[in-house]
């Protein structure tokens, strides 16, 4: 949109966040308007939460974050309150839609939407560090064990997972079904427990798939261009770039090593898996040492242990 945004005094955190956002967009930085709306996002003072998130899903369609846009503008609905804004985003919702149906593009509404809208409100992962990671292949074999017993409503959500679990990704034939809500209403408690961890597995499948086709790194930077090689599964490539970024970033290293030892574990890798949570114990640790205060170190600690846990299973 080429106006102005709305101008609110700068009395908050959240309106100087408004401005900086506004004045990131009027030059085209992208990246630092979407940083600064999803920090506005997490503001609870901010008294016009649907016009951020409106911004958010203009940010990104002019990125050609398309799936990004659409859960954006939909939040814009949920959250706006007094219909202010239903116009412009109902007409942005319909387009989008229509356009990542034609082109076969996974839409947002065959995921738990709303959890990710709130997990970037609260500023917290979708999937917490601690999340017990099931491997694809047992996915596969409970629903394909579960057909014998479930009633034949059920049977299309088995075969979705089985099928996607065994490609290891999330396929177009597949994108506008939502296996998660049939079992949850045709396939009984056994139905309902694969329904639950199939929604953490597809989630997580659906943040790689944003991660390759949406980024929001910055490739061009040493971590970014690590990220993207993971995002496309070149491990060793990744785990090369994050062994050069350790003695300069040894927090972002063990983050990004321990999300990317889950995915594998995740991926049926368990070999790959234990190189990469090597690699984030290490730089857990280095980056524990670095710390004076005995309660900080302590909590980063935690990283350490967690990971430990993780390769002792």
């Amino acid at each position: 949109m080429g106006r102005p945004w709305y101008q609110w005094a700068v009395s908050s955190l959240g309106d100087r966040l408004w401005l900086e956002a506004d004045a990131a967009w009027q030059r085209k930085a992208l990246g630092p308007a979407h940083d600064a709306l999803a920090r506005l996002i997490q503001q609870r003072d901010f008294p016009r939460p649907h016009e951020a998130w409106l911004r958010l899903g203009e940010v990104h369609a002019a990125r050609g974050h398309l799936r990004r846009a659409l859960g954006a503008f939909r939040r814009a609905q949920e959250v706006d309150r007094r219909g202010e804004s239903t116009k412009v985003t109902f007409q942005a919702v319909g387009a989008l839609t229509h356009v990542l149906h034609q082109h076969q593009r996974f839409i947002l509404h065959v995921f738990d939407e709303a959890a990710r809208s709130r997990a970037l409100e609260a500023g917290v992962p979708l999937i917490t560090r601690d999340t017990p990671r099931e491997p694809l292949s047992m996915l596969a074999a409970r629903a394909r064990a579960l057909r014998r017993d479930l009633r034949e409503a059920a049977h299309t959500a088995l075969d979705a997972i089985a099928e996607l679990a065994d490609a290891k990704a999330l396929l177009p034939k597949w994108t506008d079904q939502s296996p998660c809500s049939e079992l949850e209403q045709h396939g009984g408690e056994e139905g309902r427990a694969l329904a639950a961890s199939w929604r953490v597995a597809q989630a997580e499948l659906y943040e790689e798939l944003l991660e390759r086709e949406e980024p929001l790194f910055d490739a061009a930077t040493p971590s970014g261009a690590a990220q993207q090689a993971a995002a496309a599964r070149r491990w060793d490539e990744a785990f090369g770039g994050l062994e050069r970024e350790l003695g300069k970033d040894p927090e972002l290293v063990g983050l990004l090593a321990e999300a990317w030892g889950d995915r594998l574990a995740r991926l049926d890798e368990p070999a790959a898996a234990e190189r990469f949570y090597a690699q984030a114990q290490a730089a857990h640790e280095r980056f524990a040492s670095r710390v004076t205060s005995g309660g900080e170190g302590a909590a980063r600690m935690l990283a350490v242990e967690r990971v430990r846990a993780k390769r002792a299973a």
